[in-house]
Order: C-alpha cells, then structure tokens, then sequence
C-alpha cells in the first residue's frame, strides 16, 4: 500500500506513508516513506522496483516519480514526466508507458 487519502479535497488528506504485507508472516509492516505525499498515482512492479508516477497532491496534479527499491528500502526521486498525470495508469511494454485521466491543475 502507497500513499492514499484520508479525506477529499485537501493536502492534509493525502500521505506519503507505504506499508508491505508480509504473507508467510501475515503481518503489515511500515516502509520508507514517499518523498511526497500523494493519491490517485499510478503503481508499477518491475521485478524489485515499485514506480509510482503522478497523481494528486490534494491541491495539484503531480508530474512527479519517484521509484521504491525492496532491496535497499529507499526511495529515489526520478524525473518528473512531461505532463502532469492524476488517477492514472501504467504498463511496462518496451518503455514504462503512463496513460492517465487528469492533466494539469
């Protein structure tokens, strides 16, 4: 689980927390948190890596991505993509591809 709301309308209501289910344990536990708190991003899995591009910051759509590694348990900020996406999706093809709803404020 990364980022999330715990309300609308409002950057109070977005976080930057992330937490993994542990099933062999079944427990949650508490990662690194994001750089920055958003929701509706975008999640993509590439073998150790969880890319989460975009979404909404409660005041904004977001153009930002960072990029989660299992094996160290950091985040890394990448470039930011050139359009703004919220509430979006991914895919891996021969690129990582971001299609998404919002564009702009």
């Amino acid at each position: 689980v990364v980022g999330g709301a715990g309300g609308l309308g409002s950057l109070e209501g977005c976080i930057e927390a992330a937490e993994c289910f542990d099933p062999e344990r079944c427990i949650w536990e508490a990662l690194p948190s994001m750089s920055q708190a958003r929701r509706g991003m975008a999640l993509l899995a590439v073998d150790h890596l969880l890319f989460a591009f975009g979404g909404s910051d409660g005041e904004q759509t977001l153009g930002t991505v960072e990029v989660f590694d299992s094996g160290l348990s950091t985040w890394e900020l990448l470039p930011s993509m050139p359009t703004r996406r919220g509430y979006c999706g991914a895919a891996l093809t021969h690129t990582l591809e971001v299609l998404g709803l919002s564009v702009g404020p």
